[in-house]
């Protein structure tokens, strides 16, 4: 029959919201009625997805995504699920597939329990299907609804509703939804409060936290076993404290034993978490023990409450340009002083103000000298340019060509020589057949020359299109190189730098850490690479 040739995925699906419905609706259930399903239509499962613990407004689920590349891929062209809400609850997403993607891949769709099934056109069922996909929707709107005000209830009665504990706490096992203190990173936190307070910075805490070895919030979780994380099988890894980790803990209320519920929200049932304001915030006092006082909470937030003068603003004309030569990421401009306005204005590695030395080192560059190094280098090419272009050009040109696949003679001519044996060849081959045919030639000699006459046409097929890609790269060099020109003629001599002139000419500027030689000189590597044409060694 021709329903035995579908090759049927058999997709399950259940969330932690349907688990309400019982055991007819688990995952080991689903997979028998869908199999009795096949085996009585004489259809064959060639696998079953299966996606626990996955919400249906959700469509970008494991073993979802891994059926939707199997269709396209052609390895299966019939879904069969248990009921139209496996597949999916947001009706716009769940018609996409059942009325586009489904028939645009000529996949049958199959839902048991509601009789749906795309091959019947005539089922009145089909008919009504769009109306079930709303229901599903309004479904999970309304168990959407239900479960914030279940959740708000129990926010007001001072239960915390978290898979883990804050560092500093940890649950409660003779209480369900409350957090006491954790008597190994209690101190650790009183700690961070007792330094900030005292006026030592955060970069200067998050070091001594990583001498101390002291194990990070994620670095805490794996250890324990509540959150596994990859990177925390590296055992360095678990020490590396950020600035921001630092921030995290003596921003956070909830050291004072204040809940704050609602830092992040979804407008509606399908929306993505937004971070909300502080006003928008629920903040229940008293709900745990507290592991720092208010007086020391007071004296921290001060801190944060000092903010430099904002009456005078330098451009960072360097941003996204300026990187780090080791690490590759971009560098953070700063100053000295946040008060004073003519302070020393600096850019170090981003890496290594987040996390310090543990994973890169300052790269310090003071903001000034290379404003300078750049603008010299700038005019030099400006000047160059001026006084001989073509010359210029000519180098650069020397500079990007490939040299090897344009040595002795030019590839034009390469590529006609190895054209002419390949039509050599067919010419060839052809009369062997011919003669083969014949009996002129004998089995074993057609085969061995044959077999050399491929693997010659096979070589010469390959150094062709190398010697073609080498003549396009060669013309898009060409193309680069004028494009360059244009953008240096376009300039004059510059007097002030600014951001405009380094995105017209510059792709990025790396900054390499400075070294000193015997005799005590400072040395900084910056390579900068020019728009169109990279970096020029000259």
């Amino acid at each position: 029959m021709e329903q035995q040739q579908y090759r049927v995925g058999a997709y399950c699906r259940l969330s932690r919201d349907d688990e309400s419905i019982g055991e007819s609706g688990s995952i080991t259930v689903q997979k028998e009625i869908i199999r009795q399903y096949c085996e009585g239509k004489g259809l064959n499962v060639f696998r079953f997805y299966q996606d626990d613990g996955f919400t249906g407004l959700n469509y970008d689920r494991p073993d979802f995504q891994k059926m939707l590349g199997d269709i396209e891929a052609g390895k299966i062209d019939c879904v069969v699920t248990k009921d139209l809400s496996r597949l999916g609850r947001d009706y716009i997403m769940t018609g996409y597939y059942t009325e586009m993607f489904f028939p645009d891949h000529n996949v049958r769709y199959i839902a048991i329990g509601d009789g749906y099934d795309s091959h019947d056109r005539n089922s009145g069922v089909n008919d009504y299907a769009p109306f079930k996909f709303i229901v599903n929707d309004m479904y999970a709107r309304d168990l959407s609804k239900k479960q914030r005000a279940s959740r708000y209830a129990k926010n007001l009665n001072g239960e915390i509703m978290a898979p883990y504990a804050p560092y500093g706490y940890r649950k409660d096992p003779n209480q369900k939804n409350h957090w006491i203190p954790d008597e190994e990173t209690a101190p650790v936190v009183r700690m961070v409060f007792r330094m900030y307070a005292e006026g030592i910075g955060r970069g200067k805490i998050r070091d001594h936290l990583n001498e101390q070895r002291i194990l990070t919030p994620a670095a805490l979780l794996h250890v324990r076993g509540e959150k596994h994380s990859e990177r925390m099988e590296i055992e360095d890894n678990r020490y590396q404290w950020s600035i921001t980790m630092i921030s995290t803990i003596v921003k956070n209320q909830v050291y004072l034993g204040n809940a704050v519920h609602y830092r992040y929200r979804k407008a509606n049932h399908k929306s993505r978490l937004r971070k909300q304001a502080k006003e928008n915030q629920l903040i229940i006092p008293g709900v745990h023990e507290p592991i720092i006082d208010t007086d020391t909470w007071e004296r921290v937030q001060k801190w944060f409450r000092v903010h430099p003068d904002r009456t005078v603003v330098h451009e960072n004309i360097f941003m996204g340009v300026a990187k780090c030569a080791d690490c590759g990421k971009s560098l953070n401009y700063t100053k000295t002083s946040r008060k004073k306005p003519n302070a020393t204005r600096y850019l170090c590695c981003a890496t290594y103000t987040t996390h310090g030395k543990a994973r890169c080192t300052m790269h310090y560059t003071n903001y000034t000298m290379l404003s300078e190094v750049v603008k010299q280098r700038l005019n030099r090419l400006i000047g160059m340019v001026k006084l001989d272009e073509d010359r210029v050009r000519e180098r650069i040109l020397r500079e990007k060509e490939s040299g090897d696949a344009f040595a002795g003679e030019t590839a034009a001519k390469k590529i006609a020589r190895h054209e002419k044996r390949q039509s050599e060849i067919s010419r060839i081959y052809a009369k062997l057949y011919e003669d083969r045919a014949l009996d002129v030639v004998s089995d074993e000699n057609f085969r061995m020359l044959s077999t050399k006459l491929q693997a010659e046409q096979a070589q010469l097929t390959a150094e062709v299109q190398f010697l073609k890609d080498s003549v396009a790269e060669q013309e898009k060099t060409t193309g680069d190189v004028d494009g360059f020109m244009t953008a240096i003629r376009s300039v004059e001599h510059i007097d002030e730098l600014d951001a405009d002139i380094i995105n017209a000419l510059i792709d990025r500027i790396d900054v390499g850490e400075k070294t000193t030689d015997e005799s005590g000189q400072v040395f900084q590597r910056i390579d900068i690479s020019y728009r169109f044409v990279g970096k020029l060694d000259f």
